[in-house]
């Protein structure tokens, strides 16, 4: 059952090649039914798990964001159900939604991979992963517009994962002296288990680095731009899926170097994540009130949502619990709004309110 979620969104690449959109939209749905459900076994776990050699493991952090995935694709895969439908019949050409399955399911696939790893380097790789399924799926339309969103999308995005790549350099430089050139030098739970022998300076600058790197990906401000382009071009269930829980994957990174910070007592880094959350609320709240497109305005509310997340992170105790169940909550909530953005969107052709 720990296997699911990548099995099941695999083989959803293969059937999306394999049969016609119509057919696949019906075989989606049961392949979202069937990780919606593992996702909830593996949420009930007890415990930290490790699995497939250590690469993989689940904690409460991983396990929630998990359940947020299985249920917005769910939710997701229903709603496509219509929404292709109901695109063609307006004139969309159904070629263009050949491979809609395709990268949609590779999106997936890449999140469970980053979000799931025990192992920083393959985060990374399935973080970038992510980038690369998702430029598509932003440029979908083939507007000028969508194709403008894509490109800055993934250059930005691409700046901010290199930088994430850093972070996680200079953290198995710092760790390989106690585990040596080896995938173990790269374990989370490795360590986290030994971060208070580790030098502080290095693990603190790994942080600051995954705090700008990850943080690009999540939203943060000021490096946010990307942001509202590709959630207001990308397909309505697109929207939400990049809103919902696509910002929780990359915060996950920062999430992960904050933890080794705290644990080796460096107390100052959460100053840092509460400037930048504190930055993100203040800067997309100004920007809201001068929206006037809708799916603009919802994507400048996930930023600031991630502000709110982040402030959470950073004063620790029963603030934490609240950051993550804002993690749930957010996801489902967004992702409805975007979903409902799509049928006023289908029905009036106005992106304005």
């Amino acid at each position: 059952m720990m296997y699911m979620p990548f099995l099941l969104s695999g083989l959803g690449i293969i059937l999306s090649l394999s049969f016609d959109v119509f057919k696949m939209s019906y075989l989606q749905i049961l392949l979202s039914v069937g990780i919606f459900v593992s996702g909830i076994y593996i949420f009930l776990q007890d415990g930290y798990l490790t699995y497939m050699y250590g690469i993989f493991f689940t904690d409460p952090i991983n396990c929630l964001m998990l359940l947020t995935v299985s249920f917005l694709e769910l939710f997701v895969s229903l709603y496509s159900f219509g929404y292709i439908r109901t695109e063609t019949a307006q004139g969309v050409p159904k070629r263009r939604f050949r491979y809609y399955y395709f990268w949609k399911n590779a999106f997936i696939l890449s999140m469970f991979v980053s979000m799931l790893s025990n192992n920083l380097g393959v985060y990374w790789v399935g973080l970038e992963a992510t980038t690369l399924a998702t430029a598509f799926l932003i440029a979908f339309y083939r507007s000028k517009e969508s194709y403008e969103a894509s490109w800055k999308y993934v250059m930005m995005c691409s700046i901010g994962i290199t930088l994430g790549l850093f972070a996680v350099v200079l953290l198995y430089y710092a760790t390989a002296k106690l585990y040596g050139e080896s995938l173990s030098s790269l374990s989370f739970v490795n360590i986290i288990s030994v971060a208070n022998s580790l030098d502080k300076k290095l693990l603190f600058l790994s942080f600051i680095l995954a705090l700008v790197g990850f943080g690009t990906k999540a939203g943060f401000a000021p490096m946010h731009n990307w942001l509202p382009d590709a959630h207001s071009q990308a397909p309505s269930p697109i929207s939400a899926l990049l809103s919902g829980v696509l910002l929780n994957t990359a915060l996950l990174g920062v999430i992960r170097f904050y933890q080794i910070n705290q644990k080796a007592g460096i107390v100052y880094a959460g100053k840092f994540l509460l400037f930048f959350g504190t930055l993100t609320l203040f800067l997309a709240s100004l920007l809201m009130l001068k929206q006037s497109e809708y799916k603009r305005l919802f994507a400048y509310s996930s930023m600031e949502n991630m502000g709110v997340i982040s402030l959470g992170l950073s004063m620790g105790g029963l603030a934490t619990f609240g950051a993550l169940i804002h993690i749930l909550f957010h996801a489902l909530s967004k992702g409805v709004l975007f979903m409902a953005a799509g049928n006023i969107l289908s029905v009036l052709h106005i992106r304005f309110g």
